[in-house]
This record gives C-alpha cells, sequence and structure tokens, in this order.
C-alpha cells in the first residue's frame, strides 16, 4: 500500500498496489485470530483495471492514492488512469473517468463536491496537469477545467503533478476565493481560482486532443521540483520541495508574498534559513 486508508463509519476502505479497491471491517472483534496475525475481515475487493489497461500501461496499475469521501460515494484514483466513485448505498461504481496517465495524487473534494485529481506526465500524449471534475455529470461533460504544466525530466518523472493538490475551501468563509494550490515536477508552486476560469480560452488535455476550460492562474513561485502536496492554512501557504521549505503569506485580493524559506544545503546536508542568516536542522 502506498495511499492511507479511509474509514468511514464501520467500514475502511483503501486501495492496493496489486491494482485492487478493497473494504474492510477494521473492527478486531470479526477479525480470524492466529497464531501470528489478526485478519481484518474482507467486505469486497474490486479490479480496478482491465485487460486493455494492463497493455497501455506496461502492467503499471499500482493504487498509489488514498480514497476520499463525500455525498455517500468513495473516490480512489488508480494507476491505470481512472478516477472512480463507488457508492456506498449501493455498493457499486457508479462513476468512472479515464484520464489515462498514471496518476499518483489522492482525488481532493472541493465545497462543491467537485473532485480535483492531479495528473502525471507519463502514457500521455499531452501534458500533466490539474484536473477538476464534476462527478454528477456524464464522463463526456463531467471535465470543469484542466490546468497543464510543463514537460520536465527529473529523475523518473517526464512531468505534470505527483502530490495532491490543496485547498483552502475550509479556512475562508463565503465571500473569499476559494483557490487550489499545487507544485509540479517542473519546479513551480502554482496557486489557480477554483472557480473561476479563463474566459474565451480553452487547453488541450491529457490527450493532447480534447480541449477544455483552463482556470485562472493567481500565483506562481519557483520553488523547485516537488513530489509533494502543499498545505493551506489560515492565510498561509506551506510548499516542500527537493530544495527546501517555502512559506507563503496571502491576502484577501489573493497576493501572495514569500515569508520565510529554508533550504537544503546539499554539501553539508543541512539547511540554511534565508530569514534568519542561519543554519538549522532538516527534519
Amino acid at each position: 500500500m502506498d495511499g492511507t486508508a479511509l474509514i468511514n463509519y464501520d467500514t475502511l476502505y483503501l486501495g492496493l498496489e496489486n491494482g485492487y479497491f478493497i473494504a474492510l471491517n477494521p473492527n478486531i472483534q470479526s477479525a480470524t485470530n492466529t497464531k501470528k496475525f489478526n485478519f481484518p475481515k474482507e467486505i469486497f475487493k474490486i479490479k480496478l483495471y482491465n485487460q486493455q489497461d494492463l497493455i497501455d500501461h506496461n502492467n503499471n496499475v499500482v493504487i498509489e492514492s488514498a480514497p476520499s469521501f463525500s455525498n455517500d460515494k468513495i473516490f480512489i484514483t488508480s494507476g491505470a488512469g481512472y478516477l472512480y466513485g463507488f457508492n456506498t448505498k449501493t455498493k457499486n461504481i457508479d462513476f468512472s473517468f479515464k484520464i489515462g496517465s498514471d496518476i499518483d495524487g489522492s482525488p481532493v473534494i472541493t465545497k462543491d463536491g467537485n473532485v480535483l485529481v492531479a495528473v502525471e506526465k507519463q502514457y500521455i500524449k499531452g501534458k500533466g496537469g490539474m484536473m477538476l471534475i464534476d462527478p454528477r455529470k456524464h464522463q463526456d461533460y463531467c471535465v470543469v477545467w484542466y490546468f497543464p504544466v510543463r514537460d520536465t525530466v527529473f529523475y523518473d518523472w517526464q512531468g505534470g503533478i505527483i502530490g495532491t493538490a490543496a485547498i483552502n475551501d475550509q479556512y475562508i468563509d463565503k465571500n473569499r476565493n476559494s483557490l487550489t494550490a499545487f507544485v509540479a515536477v517542473d519546479g513551480f508552486t502554482y496557486v489557480v481560482e477554483t472557480e473561476l476560469t479563463e474566459p474565451n480560452i480553452t487547453v488541450p488535455g491529457p490527450n493532447n486532443i480534447t480541449q477544455y476550460k483552463t482556470p485562472q492562474l493567481v500565483f506562481k513561485y519557483y520553488t523547485g521540483p516537488s513530489i509533494s502536496t502543499p498545505i493551506f492554512f489560515d492565510d498561509k501557504l506551506f510548499v516542500l520541495t527537493y530544495q527546501g521549505i517555502y512559506m507563503f503569506g496571502y491576502d484577501e485580493n489573493c497576493n501572495f508574498t514569500l515569508l520565510k524559506k529554508k533550504f537544503v544545503n546539499k554539501r553539508r546536508g543541512n539547511t540554511y534559513c534565508s530569514r534568519q542568516k542561519t543554519l538549522c536542522c532538516f527534519t
């Protein structure tokens, strides 16, 4: 397992590296006892790939994300390139949208019930990026917007976004802007408007053919390549990259300012604090 499990009432949901989405009973009283382990009771197991997916992805259909829950539905992304919606009432998958790339980030539910999905640059002809999906719509019309990022080779990655999106929905009142932040392999931290798109502008999607609306860019800053997830907290945005840790502040007009950074001193293995001008332990 790479992703974190989700417990919803009396059921534990998680994705496995073998490409299966499973549900377990987390109650120890229902477990099967052996001399060495307590094995939890399996409620169901669903394979999230087909034979064509194995061919398209060279057998790489590993699930690396954590599931999310919203309105009686569990959302999970798969290494086979899909966003799935599992209905906890009907016990069936009733939403499926194929993006095509390897997907490492976990789905993030916005306040209006849409789902943010990070798209890696792998197995696709177009660019990786961030996608907003409305799971209440048919799969042919469910993409709200797409924000592509530059193709950049960094270690084994070819570009796109590996980490999960961050949103500020839980920290704002109804009059503040809903923001989505993410860090790409291309080295930039991006902040976009979750609910506002650019008028009369479309961009090619992951297949490099389908055109989608794109969100308004609020802030862009070079923080270095990253596969991590940023964090919004009140009026702060924290970003962790291979170069170090960045803390940004922003106001009600969405003006972002770099407040502090600690970057990795590769020669010494320490972190240099740019504000305090001192060496700090990097933990």
